[in-house]
């Protein structure tokens, strides 16, 4: 059987004729199937932090656990400065758990998960607002419980030793975590985290008498850094990588 060349073919093919819908058929078939495209339903932010809670990593719950195991421990059996307790243990969980939020990412797997009914932004914004809840329980249980048992807990004390350390170093890490891989970012931040807080325990008088203005200074840049970050998050940019 001898093969038709490419011309011959393109001859043939010339004889048949396509004739396409006009601009008013195709505008008739897309009203109509409109109506049996499902309409996206709106998925409440609490509502996916509970599902997330079903799916963070064990190393999340250990963290917390241990977070708390750890403070309460150093405050009552080793005596510790509750306020330095605070200072280099509170943003811990949160620090470690970025890991397991960029993880997607970091791994290389943004292509699976945008074939998920919820975009990558919207992974990542649940699981930071799950580990920041929980985190925060977390928080504020240790604090009621040094404040009961040891010793009366000053606001002006909680936040220059829990309040803005907690804020600066989680704004730190997220913005270093949305820039490089998660992996390098937490381990970056705790040792800076807790190269201030050996500092400001060798230095508490000179902590202690900087003004509680510039600490509220510090908490509102942080607070509108976060902003800018989860703004970043849910309008997808971000570094992503591949490999």
């Amino acid at each position: 059987m001898i093969k038709p060349n490419d011309q011959e073919l393109e001859e043939w093919l010339n004889e048949f004729t396509i004739e396409y819908p006009s601009e008013e058929k195709i505008e008739q078939t897309i009203a109509m199937l409109h109506h049996y495209v499902p309409k996206k339903k709106k998925v409440h932010l609490f509502r996916q932090v509970y599902k997330e809670l079903l799916g963070v990593s064990r190393v999340f719950w250990m963290t917390n656990l241990i977070y708390l195991a750890a403070g309460i421990g150093f405050i009552f059996i080793g005596g510790g400065n509750p306020y330095i307790t605070l200072f280099l243990l509170a943003p811990l969980p949160v620090l470690i758990s970025l890991i397991d939020v960029f993880r997607g990412r970091d791994e290389g797997m943004i292509e699976l998960e945008l074939s998920f009914k919820h975009s990558p932004s919207q992974l990542i914004l649940s699981k930071l607002a799950t580990i920041g809840l929980f985190n925060l329980v977390c928080n504020v249980l240790l604090i009621a419980v040094i404040h009961i048992f040891t010793e009366h807990i000053l606001l002006s004390s909680l936040l220059k030793y829990w309040v803005v350390p907690y804020m600066v170093s989680i704004s730190l890490c997220l913005f270093l975590s949305i820039k490089f891989r998660a992996v390098f970012a937490a381990p970056i931040s705790i040792a800076i985290l807790f190269s201030l807080g050996m500092a400001i325990s060798q230095m508490a008088q000179v902590y202690e008498a900087v003004p509680t203005g510039m600490f509220l200074f510090l908490f509102m840049a942080a607070l509108f850094v976060l902003g800018l970050e989860v703004k970043m998050i849910y309008k997808g940019a971000y570094h992503e990588f591949s490999d």
